[in-house]
């Protein structure tokens, strides 16, 4: 859980031991659980909240009733940042049920974590393996108006398994497809008809309950005039305590409920001691209270605060306890309303001011950012707040809370954020975050202006920083610059600025220094510098794995792994997922979870050893990966193409042709189907079929001018290069591949060149010159024996044999031993795909070394790859 979550936000609220029994609407709520959502909507005041305790309690008292899990959340206009509202709704799922929610934590609080619908898609995942029922209650939804959070409900409760549900309490219906769910049977439902007490219920809460001696014809009128509204009985019933004509009150009530709710609340307050009525205005700017904080907010006037909370809990006057051990409490929503509003008519702005300016101390001194930045904004402390808002910045950016950020830096004035170089970097990180580029720059300048203003000789420009923090606000602002660099083409200025950044920042800021090692290894790549960018990666994987910043560290390993599949360097590649994957155990070993990146780390391996032709240890990567994946998401359709190239490898045609039609099935994004629908005309191609995969180049249709873009698409350009062979184009083969040969000639390529060299090879022995295919397959050879590359080769089949066997004829294999693994390799495909077209049922017997249960795994993990991760990733970069 993370550490900034209040955990009395997810505390069920106890039931009251004096609260009417109502058993016909627990039992509604019980029987509406096989549905997907209930909801109590009903104006303010009806019990909502109340009654689901009491459901909570009853159940819990019935051992007759299966198993079944609440998370509870109340919620807060503040819950409206969409990562801090599923930060807090995940938190309650995990603290209820700890097998649900963690790795969407973990997700969810990465920098730049992945899209909610792909973490809600893991939660709805890990959910469906839940033993039994798990209840997420979401209480006084209507405080809720974003609507980025209100379409991401939606999508869970359209996708989640039976094994969850899902409540809301709402003043009003929520923006949620009500109608389709009412149609479809899957919306339970309680509003103000059903919520209001009848006249029994009536009579035992205020005869019972409050202590009144009320006649049946009093009672019934009080229920008549309130319409069974509980809170508007509660009120009356407070207000009728210590008088001797009842009669006459209850003759006397009535008028809108706006009226009841001022006069009812105006008779309680008034009938309050002072030193109660004053503490019930002052800490009604709270929205909880505990007794050091109102001692706090009231500067020490009265009785102490604990006696205070206990007398108004004793006396039912609104006050609900947020946690067992009566610590925490907030006011009834109805009633902190009005003496909010009481507030406003009773004390001037100055003296409201100073109220919040004292609850945002006590929330200051007690590290608790948040609240005390909104009270100080409230009391026009704008430069306190700024202090509080500056040091915090960095913490909510690394659990990507952005609207929170948004929201304080837009109470601000325009003006005083360009002052501020602090400030004007948040704005420019939230750009980047959002990946708004271009509002990125005129932020940066201010920064930068700013800083250039800032005297190191004399301190009062400083405002209010060390000598040392003004280093890492300058060396921040450098990195900025960097990236901008970066992202605009300019790699070498890139480099010159992370180099710069690095000479300002201090030695103790490891997340800046972490992520400008991470840019600069990029920016080095860009260059062609590969050992430095290598440096520049390793030092971002140490930097940040001495100080856990597991994200950047797993985002480093990735990058340099990537760098040195691009040089054909598999073996070292290996070498580093192997890194990932045992940090990811001793995490797991740690904290019971792994982490969330490591299952590219198991899915890339499963690709390397396809590649080196060892089918076992691929599945064996492959299912381990996919049982992380279906915890977290994301690879199972980059896990349906790496089967598909292992079952054709095995002669398994058909069984690889359905694994490529599962992985269309459930791509997403404009680039991943592209890709897929690449390796099919590849599987056509080694099938025959070349009129198919004719059709897939023509719908491709990849440019194929003078300025390809081989790079960003490498793997579509070979099965292209390949189709053009197989046509007898002879011609336009050449062309292509020459264009090719020219992007991969670099040491970033090495691994590109091979599969370009070879291609040449095919080309001339398709064109009758076997000969002239020496020169480029022995160059080929080269460079795959360094790597260990087997598929690459033996996927071409018979063609590749038969230049193989020249190659050896004339003396030329630089490696012999090398030669004859590939032609063994190939001999034994050669043969599976015989025995699979000779014999009725062999197809099915070729899979099964999946399990049924990996098969599963296959078919429930989403897929959240575009196509050019996948391809870098693994197939292209690899082979």
């Amino acid at each position: 859980m993370p550490a900034t979550i209040l955990k009395t936000k997810l505390y069920i609220p106890p039931a009251r031991p004096n609260m009417v029994s109502r058993p016909q609407l627990t039992e509604h709520i019980e029987a509406g659980l096989h549905r997907k959502l209930t909801l109590i909507s009903a104006p303010p005041g009806f019990g909502k909240t109340t009654l689901l305790s009491e459901w909570i309690r009853s159940r819990d008292a019935d051992p007759a009733l299966p198993p079944l899990t609440v998370a509870w959340l109340s919620l807060d206009e503040a819950d409206n940042d969409p990562v801090r509202f599923w930060t807090y709704a995940i938190s309650a799922l995990n603290g209820a049920q700890p097998a649900l929610g963690s790795d969407a934590l973990d997700l969810l609080m990465e920098p730049q974590s992945p899209p909610i619908e792909d973490i809600l898609a893991l939660l709805i995942n890990a959910g469906a393996d839940l033993p039994h029922k798990t209840v997420l209650v979401l209480d006084d939804y209507h405080l809720i108006q974003t609507d980025a959070i209100h379409s991401k409900l939606t999508f869970l409760v359209d996708h989640m398994p039976p094994q969850m549900h899902l409540m809301l309490t709402s003043r009003t219906d929520p923006p949620l497809p009500l109608t389709r769910l009412r149609v479809r049977n899957q919306l339970t439902e309680l509003r103000n008809h059903d919520l209001r007490f009848s006249n029994a219920e009536a009579a035992v809460f205020l005869n019972q309950m409050m202590g009144l001696n009320l006649s049946a014809q009093d009672m019934a009128a009080l229920e008549r005039r309130t319409e069974g509204w509980i809170a508007g009985l509660q009120l009356a019933a407070l207000s009728m305590r210590g008088r001797d004509d009842t009669e006459g009150f209850v003759r006397a009530f009535t008028g809108s409920h706006r009226y009841v709710i001022d006069y009812l609340a105006e008779e309680v307050l008034a009938r309050q001691p002072d030193h109660v009525r004053n503490f019930l205005l002052h800490t009604s700017i709270l929205n909880r209270l505990c007794s050091p904080l109102c001692d706090a907010v009231l500067g020490g006037d009265g009785p102490p605060a604990q006696e205070i909370l206990e007398q108004l809990e004793q006396e039912n006057l609104f006050l609900i306890p947020l946690d067992d051990n009566r610590r925490w409490y907030r006011y009834h929503h109805l009633f902190a309303d009005f003496l909010r509003e009481t507030l406003q008519q009773t004390l001037s702005a100055e003296e409201i001011a100073a109220i919040h300016r004292r609850a945002g101390n006590w929330h200051a001194q007690n590290k608790l950012a948040t609240e005390a930045i909104y009270h100080l904004l409230a009391a026009g402390d704008v430069e306190r707040a700024i202090h509080f808002i500056e040091r915090s910045i960095i913490t909510l950016l690394a659990v990507s809370e952005v609207t929170t950020i948004s929201n304080w830096l837009g109470a601000l004035e325009p003006e005083v954020i360009r002052a501020r170089p602090r400030l004007s970097l948040a704005q420019g990180w939230v750009q980047i975050i959002k990946n708004q580029w271009d509002t990125v720059e005129p932020w940066l300048l201010d920064a930068e202006a700013g800083l250039e203003k800032i005297d190191p000789d004399r301190p009062e420009s400083w405002q209010g920083w060390t000598a040392d923090e003004i280093q890492g606000l300058r060396g921040e602002a450098v990195a900025m610059r960097a990236i901008m660099y970066g992202v605009t083409g300019n790699p070498h200025k890139s480099v010159e600025l992370c180099e710069q950044a690095l000479s300002i920042l201090p030695k103790h800021s490891p997340i800046a220094r972490s992520i400008i090692l991470m840019t600069l290894g990029t920016a080095y790549e860009a260059t062609g510098d590969l050992s430095r960018a290598a440096q520049s990666h390793t030092q971002a994987i140490n930097l940040s794995r001495e100080n856990n910043f597991l994200v950047i560290t797993f985002t480093s390993m990735n990058n340099l792994a990537q760098l040195k599949t691009g040089q054909g360097l598999l073996h070292e590649t290996a070498q580093i997922h192997r890194q990932g994957m045992a940090l990811s155990q001793q995490r797991y070993d740690e904290t019971g979870r792994h982490y969330p990146m490591a299952r590219w780390n198991y899915l890339e391996m499963a690709e390397l050893h396809r590649e080196w032709n060892n089918f076992d240890e691929a599945k064996r990567y492959l299912t381990r990966g996919l049982e992380l994946d279906r915890q977290i998401g994301g690879g199972e359709g980059l896990a349906y193409l790496i089967l598909a190239r292992i079952l054709q490898a095995e002669g398994d045609n058909a069984g690889a042709m359905d694994a490529i039609e599962q992985s269309k099935t459930v791509v997403r994004g404009p680039q991943a189907l592209p890709w897929a629908l690449a390796v099919q005309a590849r599987l056509w191609l080694a099938q025959g079929n070349v009129p198919a995969a004719a059709q897939w180049a023509q719908n491709a249709n990849l440019p194929t001018g003078d300025d390809i873009p081989y790079i960003q698409f490498p793997g579509e350009y070979g099965i292209l290069a390949r189709v053009l062979v197989a046509q007898e184009q002879f011609e336009q083969a050449a062309a292509l591949l020459q264009k090719m040969q020219a992007a991969a000639e670099t040491p970033l390529r090495a691994g590109r060149l091979i599969e370009v060299l070879m291609l040449q090879a095919l080309l001339h022995q398709a064109e009758g010159r076997p000969d002239a295919a020496l020169e480029p397959l022995v160059g080929a050879l080269k460079i795959g024996q360094a790597g260990g590359y087997v598929r690459l080769f033996a996927d071409e089949g018979p063609p590749m044999a038969a230049l193989l066997r020249l190659v050896k004829s004339r003396g030329m294999a630089p490696h012999p031993a090398y030669v004859d693994q590939l032609l063994a390799a190939i001999e034994r495909e050669t043969a599976a795909s015989a025995r699979a077209q000779t014999a009725p049922g062999a197809n099915a017997q070729l899979i099964e070394p999946l399990s049924n249960r990996e098969l599963e795994v296959l078919q429930r993990v989403a897929e959240g790859l575009s196509n050019r991760e996948i391809a870098e990733r693994l197939y292209i970069t690899v082979g």
